[in-house]
């Protein structure tokens, strides 16, 4: 009886033996060196202590490097890439058993586990060449306009083709020379010496052609080695380090390191970004999904975030020193067209930061003076009177004196502070919000106070428009003005403000319990001490805020409170939750000038006349000015009303 099983080096001479561990010793000292040099490049970068709770890396890892859920997003692609995966690490897999069998005293390449073996790396290599199959047609021939092409991307592909389809070759040859049955179960293998047989003669024949592709699959294996560390395909390295070691969460950004000591602030050179963020630019794909939901990128302005992280790659991947400045090739346009809205970050797959990056070369520019405008005009105001519309700190409050809300005093204390914000102290259309909620605080009988004319900007404006230093001024001060008072919790219908002194203020030593206000009137309904009657409008769709949704995971809450006001209808726009559209307000948009293509806004807007409601309803102020804005360029008034979900829960209260 035949013994099911092979010879590892069947038909390769003793020389040639030798020669394959000169050429492995050679490949592996120069990709090596080529790995040690991109690895260099990275460290140039600062150092980057923010690191994530291991519980969450790990979760990360699984999920994005591993299981790669988000190219699930569009099925095609994440068939593709899945295949291409799970493919290489079987063939990595399946060389590493070999490898073992060889060198190690262990035996197990025979019987029955030689026949499993062959089956699974046969499969393997099929769903590889499967994977490379897809992309090049989706490359090629499918072309979708976001994918970034380049002149080496089809030399790529079919050497990677060519490196898997070769050790086919060599299987089928070797199977070929004697046709053992139980080889069937090497079914990519058997099927190509099938296909071969009517045109090798004999088992000389075979046993020629085996040697031939024996070499031709050593040569591409160690090539793409080799070449790996100079290719576009650094990303399969880079990638499941980058998801292990992300940073920050999403829309998460940087602390300046010696802020006040150093003259240079923000990235003027590839040296003053991270090491990690310089990974970042090894790890991106080039796949376009960050371009795909880019709300300034769709309105035809000057800015896509693959776009930028390429161009910064391409100075770090030709070896420029350390100095070498990012304004080489990204233009300051780009950088002031992104409003933060994290779509970007949300929707790549590999957990690149990109807002921490752009906000840090919005740093080097204010730092520079490079802040004109409107943009340097709220700057300004926000220095000198708290709050970047210019008003008087002293009127905070003007607007709500007819409410009579109780300020708190340093003696008393309160359940809940209020926190009213800038735009639902100064704005109109923020002081109706701000209205509507001390309204239904009442009605609902909470304890509830403000700290008036001693509440300050959150410093949102500031920190995303890149004016780290005002930021940290208004942060300390409100931290300290808020540890003064005794509460328990506090209360604001801003999710910037939200997400500032939630997320952002308890890195500096503000630790308070914060909640935006829809969470707050969800417990008030569910607790029955608010009562719930119909209103006028019976159509309404939700607007989902990029600082609450994408920012902070709230979808449900804001929907379940609009769902409790009998009566209406909840409709859903196109793109919501995760993929929801910007309003165009954040990241200091909502008092910057618009110079370039549509407003967001009004791509936004379009949405909600296609869907033909009576009310688009939202749960922040930027958005509902912006939406305002909308309705009167539009010319939309009367026809379509945009409120607050506390405006709309307390007109039905």
């Amino acid at each position: 009886m035949i013994e099911i099983g092979r010879e590892i080096f069947w038909n390769v001479p003793k020389l040639l033996k030798v020669l394959m561990y000169v050429m492995v010793a050679v490949s592996v000292a120069v990709a090596g060196a080529g790995y040690l040099r991109r690895i260099k490049r990275w460290f140039q970068g600062e150092q980057d202590g923010e690191y994530l709770p291991l519980a969450e890396s790990v979760r990360n890892f699984i999920t994005y490097a591993v299981a790669q859920l988000k190219l699930f997003r569009e099925k095609y692609s994440g068939i593709m890439h899945l295949s291409i995966f799970i493919g290489f690490l079987g063939l990595f897999l399946a060389t590493a058993t070999i490898v073992v069998e060889e060198y190690t005293p262990l035996v197990f390449l025979h019987g029955k586990f030689y026949l499993g073996f062959s089956l699974l790396a046969d499969l393997a290599g099929m769903l590889f060449l499967a994977g490379i199959l897809l992309a090049l047609v989706r490359r090629y021939l499918l072309r979708p306009e976001k994918l970034d092409r380049r002149r080496g991307d089809m030399l790529i592909l079919a050497g990677l083709f060519l490196m898997a389809f070769s050790g086919f070759l060599v299987e089928a040859a070797r199977i070929g020379h004697e046709w053992p049955e139980y080889e069937v179960y090497s079914i990519g293998g058997y099927l190509l010496a099938r296909g071969f047989e009517p045109f090798v003669p004999n088992s000389a024949s075979w046993a020629s052609l085996h040697r031939f592709f024996w070499i031709f699959h050593l040569v591409c294996v160690l090539a793409f080695f080799v070449f790996l560390p100079h290719l576009r395909l650094t990303h399969i390295l880079a990638t499941p380090v980058n998801v292990l070691l992300k940073k920050r969460p999403l829309g998460g950004l940087r602390p300046v390191n010696g802020l006040g000591i150093k003259r240079d602030i923000g990235a003027n050179t590839l040296e003053q970004f991270s090491w990690k963020q310089l990974m970042d630019l090894d790890s991106c794909t080039g796949c376009g999904r960050c371009q795909d939901v880019c709300p300034a990128h769709n309105t035809d302005k000057p800015l896509s975030p693959m776009n930028v992280i390429n161009k910064l790659r391409d100075i770090l991947s030709q070896g420029n020193s350390p100095g070498s400045s990012p304004w080489q090739v990204v233009e300051e346009t780009e950088m002031w067209n992104c409003t933060t809205c994290a779509a970007c970050e949300d929707a790549c797959p590999v957990l690149i930061n990109h807002i921490d990056r752009f906000v840090d070369m919005r740093r080097a520019l204010v730092n520079s003076g490079k802040v004109k405008g409107s943009a340097h005009q709220a700057l300004e105001s926000t220095f000198y009177y708290g709050n970047p519309w210019g008003h008087s700190p002293h009127d905070r409050t003007l607007a709500f004196q007819d409410e009579r809300v109780r300020v708190l005093k340093e003696d008393e204390k309160t359940d809940v502070l209020y926190w009213i914000g800038c735009a639902g102290a100064y704005d109109p259309q923020g002081q109706e919000v701000t209205t509507a909620m001390m309204k239904l605080l009442k009605k609902a009988q909470v304890d509830f106070a403000i700290i008036g004319n001693e509440e300050k900007c959150c410093g949102d404006f500031a920190r995303r428009l890149g004016e780290e230093g005002l930021f940290l001024q208004l942060a300390r001060q409100n931290i300290e003005t808020l540890k003064k008072y005794r509460f328990r919790r506090i209360v604001t219908h801003c999710p910037h403000g939200y997400n500032i002194l939630k997320n952002e203020y308890s890195k500096i030593g503000g630790n308070f319990t914060v909640l935006h206000h829809t969470e707050l009137i969800q417990q008030l309904i569910q607790e029955k001490k608010i009562s719930l009657a119909s209103i006028h409008e019976k159509h309404i769709a939700f607007h989902d805020p990029c600082y609450l949704g994408r920012y902070n995971d709230l979808y449900d809450t804001p929907r379940e409170v609009l769902r409790e006001i009998p009566e209406t209808t909840l409709g859903e726009l196109e793109n919501i939750r995760e993929r929801a559209f910007c309003c165009g307000g954040g990241g200091g948009h909502i008092l910057l000038d618009p110079n370039y293509g549509e407003g967001i806004n009004l791509k936004r807007f379009e949405e909600v006349e296609r869907l033909g409601v009576e009310v688009v309803a939202t749960a922040c102020p930027f958005c509902k000015m912006m939406f305002d804005l909308a309705i009167a360029t539009r010319d939309l008034t009367g026809k379509v009303k945009v409120k607050d979900i506390a405006e709309l829960v307390e007109m039905a209260s």
